[in-house]
């Protein structure tokens, strides 16, 4: 079905450019920092503070200059107050750090959220770190473009090239001398600079599968409804696992709900037609919008937005993206869905970790990307299972490394928003039987618990974890011959 008066379809020109400037972004300065002109500011203790577009949205309560929680990006509550999530930060609890955590296991979304008071200024990730923060030198931005006389690495450079298909950093890595990645769920206190992780601090209670699903649907659709309460969403629509799901998800809204669906080159048929059939079939208020070569300003945008760290992948597709822009949507999309696809597992049942399985996504095996895997290792609690310390690799590295990056870049078109980012959806994940976790069915009984009807059309052929037994080099190579991007 297809509507050619949706509501998103405005797009961006040339003239929007002055206003698009790290558009949604945001930075925590010291006093004289250069701040972008125009932007809103809030005071925070020891001289610093929190300057954002006019666009970012940010949730507040705090007395500048005193203390308070200021929660900055998309947060809901997926079994409790969807979307309304102001009263949570109101509670004069908060002070106290088990009352924060508390405060972060309930929520989802992709987000950052500022706790300040006379003696501290400290900031917490979303599950996935999907909203990046990167420091140093007692600054934090969700941009490393935002902070002050920023410098490439020349060091890091010679040692780990950024190019072709080795096109994130893994770690805390960071191609600018003195700044970091804060690593996810973590905790940054930004004058002093300590940094600890928050969670995962324990191992969930084993559930058989039918309880974990069922938890997990109700997550799932709980999250669809808490970004229906900030405003109008657009979902993405293909013929792969996690689209499926995000729709089985909205089943009680779907009429409330625009779709669209990319075409081109590098697109494959299968996720063009059989998303097509899904919108016939069901009814959906759906779109194509097809690729095109972006313009040099947008993509010269879109590299300054990323500060140089953008991927192909996502630079492939903002021909399309340009012309679903709104300031007012939020987009959901599949990000992270693979924390239930068991990606890094090596084995059915893994029992001890290495980290050579998230080294073998890169060409590179130098000594300061090892050295960086390594310290993401160390920081995670050596009595977690391998198999949820495999997951953790998912969820923290490839996407809060390599998708956060497209997820900041999307900030250009509108709000980027995923179903999968939650803390209590991930621990139902690695509380379900092993031999359910591993392999990726999970995500086809979320759909036949949620909206079964939908498995009556066929999905994207899926090669399990058959990639992953192969080098890096082979898998590029053969997607060259392929012609698929690499």
């Amino acid at each position: 079905m297809t509507d050619p008066g949706l509501r998103h379809a405005r797009g961006l020109h040339s003239e929007h450019v002055p206003s698009l400037r790290l558009r949604r972004q945001w930075a925590i300065l010291k006093p004289g920092d250069p701040a972008p002109d125009g932007w809103p500011a809030v005071r925070l203790t020891h001289g610093l503070a929190l300057v954002y577009h006019p666009e970012t949205s940010i949730t507040s309560s705090a007395t500048p200059g005193q203390s308070g929680s200021i929660l900055i990006g998309t947060a809901v509550q997926p079994l409790g107050r969807g979307g309304d999530v102001r009263p949570l930060l109101e509670n004069p609890d908060l002070c106290a750090s088990d009352a924060r955590i508390s405060l972060l296991h309930s929520l989802g979304g992709i987000y950052v959220l500022v706790y300040f008071d006379a003696d501290r200024v400290l900031i917490y990730t979303d599950p996935g770190a999907l909203m990046a923060v990167y420091h140093g030198d007692g600054r934090a931005a969700s941009t490393p473009a935002l902070l002050p006389d920023l410098r490439r690495d020349v060091e890091l450079d010679m040692q780990y090239r950024f190019s072709g298909s080795d096109d994130w950093y893994p770690g805390d890595l960071c191609p600018y001398v003195g700044v970091k990645a804060l690593l996810a769920n973590h905790v940054l206190d930004l004058p002093s600079g300590r940094i600890e992780r928050f969670w995962p601090t324990q191992v969930p209670a084993s559930v058989d599968k039918a309880t974990g699903v069922g938890a997990i649907c109700e997550i799932l659709r709980g999250m669809a409804r808490g970004y229906l309460d900030t405003g109008p969403c657009l979902y993405s629509l293909t013929g792969g696992q996690d689209s499926r799901v995000n729709l089985a998800a909205v089943r009680p809204w779907v009429e409330r709900i625009e779709f669209f669906t990319i075409r081109g080159a590098h697109i494959k048929p299968c996720d063009v037609n059989y998303a097509g059939e899904l919108a016939n079939r069901f009814g959906l208020n759906h779109r194509f919008v097809d690729n095109e070569e972006a313009p040099g300003w947008l993509r010269e945008l879109h590299s300054e937005m990323c500060a140089g760290m953008e991927t192909r992948g996502a630079s492939s597709v903002l021909g399309a993206c340009r012309h679903l822009a709104s300031a007012e949507y939020t987009h959901v999309s599949g990000a992270l869905g693979a924390i239930t696809k068991s990606m890094f597992w090596p084995s059915k049942r893994p029992t001890t970790v290495d980290v050579s399985a998230l080294a073998s996504e890169f060409l590179s095996r130098s000594d300061v990307l090892m050295t960086a895997l390594e310290r993401w290792r160390e920081s995670i609690d050596p009595s977690l299972p391998a198999t949820m310390v495999y997951n953790l690799m998912y969820l923290e590295q490839r996407g809060g490394r390599w998708q956060s990056v497209s997820e900041l870049g999307s900030n250009l078109f509108y709000r980027p928003a995923t179903l999968f980012s939650s803390r209590q959806l991930f621990e139902y994940v690695c509380a379900v039987p092993t031999e359910d976790q591993y392999g990726g069915g999970l995500l086809f009984d979320f759909t036949r618990s949620m909206w079964p009807d939908l498995l009556d059309v066929p999905y994207c052929r899926v090669t399990a974890n058959y990639g992953t037994y192969l080098p890096k080099w082979l898998r590029v190579g053969i997607k060259q011959i392929l012609g698929r991007p690499v």
